[in-house]
This record gives structure tokens, sequence and C-alpha cells, in this order.
């Protein structure tokens, strides 16, 4: 599933793993868009996969 948010495309990936399946969301801009999260259950922790490139613009900001 694609959607827009305010200036890029947002595709959303579905991972199947039977009762484990989630959607993996991949685009630019999505952590300053609310609705990439706004319906994800309530937790303490997540996962964000990226790698040293990304990590040197975000992880100060991700870790605030």
């Amino acid at each position: 599933m694609n959607f827009s948010n305010r200036s890029n495309i947002i595709e959303e990936v579905e991972v199947f793993l039977s009762s484990r399946s989630y959607l993996v969301s991949i685009g630019s801009g999505i952590f300053d868009e609310v609705a990439t999260y706004k319906n994800l259950p309530t937790g303490t922790t997540a996962l964000i996969v990226t790698n040293a490139v990304v990590e040197k613009f975000y992880l100060d900001r991700l870790l605030s």
C-alpha cells in the first residue's frame, strides 16, 4: 500500500509471519508524519533498522 504524506509517497510492505505479521513503512520524511505511527500499539520499545550512513543524520533525533 502507498500513501502520501506532505511531500512524498510512503510505501508500506507487509512482512508475513503468520500471527506475527507486521508492516514496514518506507519513505522520506516519515518521522515527521504522524500518520505513519499514530495507529501503532502503545509500547515502551521500538526497533528502527538503519545503517551507518543514515545513522549520522537521524540517531540523535530518534534518541531524544
